[in-house]
């Protein structure tokens, strides 16, 4: 939590994000496999390789928070749960983090909704 800025190291942010890691495949695997979305940052093992990427399972939705380049962004949540919520959650995370709300891996249809 917070290696993208060490000064925010003792904040409790609106989402608690653990790093992603072998560990939690049985978790987070099947979730990313049933949202059919086929970009690189919805791969588990991608996930995992990369080292930078953190997630959270709430209420049946998978968020995730990713760093790289000296940038952070939240690849769009994907599950069975309220999807608006957890895009609600996420704004109110970025807010909190004092970094600018990017979203990544939309479709289409996500921006619809």
């Amino acid at each position: 939590m917070g290696w993208y800025n060490p000064s925010h190291k003792d904040v409790i942010f609106v989402i608690q994000f653990q790093r992603v890691t072998p560990a939690l495949r049985d978790t987070i695997a099947p979730l990313l496999m049933a949202s059919g979305r086929r970009g690189a940052e919805y791969s588990f093992a991608n996930l995992c390789m990369w080292g930078r990427q953190e997630c959270a399972v709430e209420d049946g939705v998978l968020l995730l928070f990713s760093h790289y380049d000296g940038r952070s962004m939240y690849p769009f949540p994907v599950g069975q749960g309220d999807l608006h919520s957890a895009l609600e959650r996420i704004m109110a995370d970025s807010r909190k983090r004092g970094i600018p709300c990017r979203l990544a891996g939309l479709t289409p249809a996500d921006r619809q909704e």
